[in-house]
């Protein structure tokens, strides 16, 4: 369905066979039977995560589009960096000392939480309520990027991915009603200030499923089975209206990064970056024609794909398009040790769809975006400092 009515954005079935078809199946099969023996909480639902958003698109557009190395690579790398986490590296406990998040914390962050999303609300007049039913979204995002309010870009990341959301499910676990509210009022206000649907519905959303289920197989099952369930549904609807709910939706979040992977990878290839694109390189006095538009991301739309739109990409294709598969490598080493220092802090498994999110910021930003605008460093002092502990380890 996706490729017929978005060829305009470059998708399309162009070389599609049956030992193209079977290939794909049964490395499917391969991966996840890879990520079947993974034993420790995080490790086996961040795994998962990647494999059904990102490994299988990825296998998909192959197949329908043709088979190239590099984007298969970019979503195996992080699978494999799991995979190896969780064989190879010590179980630890990153501090003795056990956090517990409790009424008076709560009350506490959600303040602060108040207080940082309160200067959002000077963007009242340009609030348009219709985006509440997912109407006008992109524009409404289109107008927040143009005010460009630097308080509010390296906020609203931070609240709608980290904070919030580990607040909403503390509330809702806790049958606070109040508190939940509070929440949620915060939560629409972020997304109707900066127009950030994903914030707004679908990492949220993810959360909160997530905060169901005793066991990383029930958790991840109900995942996958409401995710069934909407595709089934967008299908029926279309098929007998012939009318589009939430498609481009899923086209955005499953199949864009690796369209976007395979075209960076086509276009660097043997015209390697090697960082020169970033703010740090600029620091330094490295000059970079990728920088001239601002990022590389906005470069590369104007000037590569010439629709003029940003075409964001996560840090391991960046790795990619800067030092080839070494670049990817060295994403996965810095991949791995966030990650390793994340489980190490035996975060209570029921908030383990923001612990997930923190995590998978790199499969969805640049090195340098997922610390500073994405709000990593936020994340993971949230982890050391607040997130409340597992009762015990678990080996």
């Amino acid at each position: 369905m996706i490729a017929p009515l978005f060829s305009y954005a470059g998708f399309g079935i162009w070389d599609f066979s049956a030992t193209s078809l079977l290939g794909g199946f049964f490395l499917v099969i391969l991966i996840t039977g890879l990520g079947a023996t993974i034993k420790d909480f995080l490790y086996y639902m961040l795994f998962h995560c990647i494999l059904t958003m990102n490994f299988i698109p990825a296998v998909i557009l192959a197949i329908c589009m043709g088979w190239k190395l590099a984007p298969v690579l970019i979503v195996l790398f992080p699978l494999f960096t799991l995979f190896f986490l969780d064989k190879l590296t010590p179980k630890i406990e990153i501090s003795p000392k056990k956090i517990i998040f409790e009424k008076r914390k709560a009350i506490k962050w959600t303040i602060i939480a108040l207080i940082l999303v309160t200067p959002l609300l000077s963007r009242y007049q340009y609030i348009d309520l219709s985006n509440l039913l997912l109407k006008e979204v992109y524009e409404s995002r289109a107008l927040a990027k143009s005010l460009d309010n630097p308080y509010i870009g390296y906020v609203a990341n931070p609240l709608e991915r980290y904070l919030l959301p580990f607040l909403l499910i503390y509330f809702m676990s806790n049958k606070k009603k109040i508190g939940t509210v509070i929440v949620l009022v915060m939560i629409i206000v972020v997304y109707l200030t900066t127009g950030s649907l994903k914030g707004y519905l679908v990492y949220t959303a993810l959360m909160v499923l997530l905060f169901f289920g005793d066991s990383q197989y029930k958790k991840m099952g109900n995942f996958l089975a409401w995710l069934c369930v909407g595709l089934s549904l967008e299908l029926f609807m279309f098929l007998v209206t012939g009318k589009m709910y939430i498609t481009t939706y899923i086209r955005r979040s499953f199949f864009v990064e690796g369209l976007l992977s395979r075209q960076y990878a086509e276009y660097f290839s043997g015209n390697l970056t090697f960082f020169s694109h970033t703010k740090i390189a600029s620091i330094f006095g490295v000059d970079s024609v990728y920088r001239s538009s601002g990022n590389i991301t906005n470069w590369f739309g104007i000037n590569v794909i010439g629709t003029g739109t940003n075409a964001s990409i996560g840090s391991f294709t960046e790795g990619y398009f800067s030092l080839g598969i070494i670049g990817v490598i060295i994403t996965c080493i810095i991949f791995g040790l966030v990650c390793f220092l994340v489980r190490s802090c035996e975060i209570e498994n029921k908030y383990i769809g923001v612990v997930m999110l923190g995590c998978y910021v790199f499969i969805m930003s640049m090195i340098e975006m997922a610390f500073l605008t994405q709000g990593l460093w936020f994340f993971i002092v949230l982890c050391l400092y607040v997130f409340p502990r597992n009762v015990s380890i678990k080996s």
